[in-house]
Formats: structure tokens, sequence, C-alpha cells
């Protein structure tokens, strides 16, 4: 394999190049998360934001199913929980019993 001299000038073109690509990077990755902060705090956490119409009073005046539309669980997520759960208790009983038959 033939090696590559770069003159003094060359080198100092290719450091600062790299440099310029590291420095990209870093300031594109910060932009957006200013873009993110800044939309959320003026536009969703503002005076006229969505968030602010959520108060506790609203959520009081709602109905039972009014408030299963919006934060219920699905039926396939509700089951499928039930049956760990008890999945989980058989399984802490059969580890009590093995416990107790090693002593």
């Amino acid at each position: 394999m033939e090696r590559v001299h770069l003159s003094n000038e060359d080198q100092a073109v290719n450091d600062i190049d790299d440099i310029l690509k590291a420095y990209y990077k870093v300031a594109m990755k910060r932009f957006v998360d200013n873009v993110v902060l800044q939309v959320t705090e003026r536009h969703l956490l503002g005076l006229e934001g969505p968030v602010r119409s959520l108060s506790p009073d609203m959520i009081a005046d709602l109905e039972d199913g009014e408030l299963m539309d919006i934060a219920g669980e699905n039926f396939s997520a509700s089951s499928t929980r039930n049956d760990l759960a008890i999945k989980f208790d058989r399984l802490q009983k059969a580890f009590q019993i093995a416990q107790q038959a090693a002593i």
C-alpha cells in the first residue's frame, strides 16, 4: 500500500474540514432541540394552547364513558394485563413453594 504524503497545508485543510463537520453535527442537533422546545413552550403550553384547555373542572364534568374514550385502555390490553397478573400470582406461589421445599 502506498503512503500518501500530504503537505502541511493539505493536512490543515483536512483537519479544519473534520472540525467543521463535527461542529455542524452538534450545532444541527442543538438547533433542532431549540425549535422543538420553542414550539412546545409557545404553542402547546402557551396561554392559548390546548394543554391549558384541559382544566380539572373540564375533566370533572366529563361522563364516565367520555373518560374511558379519552384515557381508557382497549379490551385486548386489559385482558392481556389481567392474564399476566394471574400468571404472576401463580408463579409467585410456585416460587414460595419451591423455597419452602429447599429448606
